[in-house]
């Protein structure tokens, strides 16, 4: 008998009893819910450490699984009075602790001081090839920061302003909105330059780049999002500042479940310039950053939902820090 062909039989035999054990393993480890089964599950697939064609398949259901449970959800808050509406943001802002390893997420703080500066997982910075910055005003600190830190190319857009000195060769500045331009200050003009994500990512060449997004375009996100979250997979991260909570309940709602289904809330802050809504302690502006799920191995609910942490600052300097705290 062939000595090679003994071998190579049981080298396939050994490889399948691998196989079958390392998933065995994974489906036994103790999950606290199908959404960090499902980030574990995206990271090995996506990185393709694992050629078990039964082991992604196990993905897939999980993925149909939580797309059914957010359209669900989107279904039927739909009749739900205003304050039931508060109670489920309340929950969608729980913090998750996520871990790389045994390690929890290091944590940074770019920008300047005060309003403008936003605290992001230096994992999602890393691991992004560009910055696409959105809602500069006269400040663009956050994406000079990041060129500076990090020697990569940001953009920063707002139609608002005509130009800007960036301070860094790397950091662009384009005088263009996306989606809209309706969402400007009462003392600014428009260039007249709206575009789309799609239509941004095709032009600067960044079809196969990884994104970091920065948004503050003062009420107009609820309208973008759904364009931007197309391209998930290529987003590295997301800070978000939401307005009006109080009015805009149904449309931030969506955005959170939409959000939720790629993303996990790594840090929260309440923007002290505007007030809270009444009868909840929960800012009406809130700064939100998000980090994809494939970028960490596992997270849970972290033990800490009181906010501000040290690390944060407040926007006005004028005003008394928001402190609130998330429910569980």
């Amino acid at each position: 008998m062939d000595i090679n062909n003994i071998n190579n039989k049981l080298l396939i035999i050994a490889l399948l009893i691998i196989s079958v054990l390392f998933i065995n393993t994974t489906n036994a480890t103790t999950y606290d819910n199908d959404s960090e089964l499902l980030s574990f599950c995206k990271k090995e697939c996506h990185n393709k450490k694992l050629n078990t064609e039964r082991f992604c398949k196990k993905c897939q259901t999980l993925e149909r699984r939580a797309r059914q449970k957010r359209q669900e959800k989107n279904e039927n808050f739909e009749g739900l009075d205003y304050y039931t509406l508060l109670k489920k943001i309340n929950y969608e802002l729980l913090v998750l602790e996520a871990k790389i390893g045994n390690q929890s997420l290091n944590f940074i703080r770019l920008g300047k001081k005060n309003d403008g500066g936003y605290v992001v997982p230096t994992k999602a910075l890393e691991a992004a090839d560009v910055l696409m910055g959105y809602g500069i005003s006269d400040d663009i600190s956050f994406e000079r920061d990041f060129s500076k830190n990090y020697n990569k190319i940001s953009y920063g857009f707002d139609c608002g302003v005509r130009n800007i000195t960036t301070g860094d060769p790397k950091c662009h500045f384009l005088s263009e909105c996306i989606g809209s331009s309706d969402y400007l200050y009462k003392n600014q003009k428009s260039s007249g330059v709206i575009s789309s994500f799609t239509e941004q990512r095709q032009r600067l060449n960044l079809t196969n780049k990884k994104i970091l997004i920065k948004m503050d375009i003062e009420g107009a996100e609820y309208n973008v999002m759904e364009d931007i979250l197309k391209y998930s997979k290529d987003i590295t991260g997301i800070v978000l500042e939401v307005h009006d909570v109080d009015k805009k309940s149904k449309e931030l709602l969506k955005i959170l479940y939409s959000l939720d289904e790629n993303f996990i809330l790594v840090h929260v802050h309440g923007n002290n310039c505007s007030g809270k809504v009444r009868r909840i302690n929960l800012p009406k502006v809130l700064e939100l950053t998000y980090i994809n799920k494939y970028l960490v191995d596992t997270y849970q609910i972290s033990s800490n939902q009181k906010h501000p942490l040290p690390i944060d600052q407040v926007n006005c300097i004028s005003n008394p820090e928001h402190t609130f705290e998330i429910k569980v």
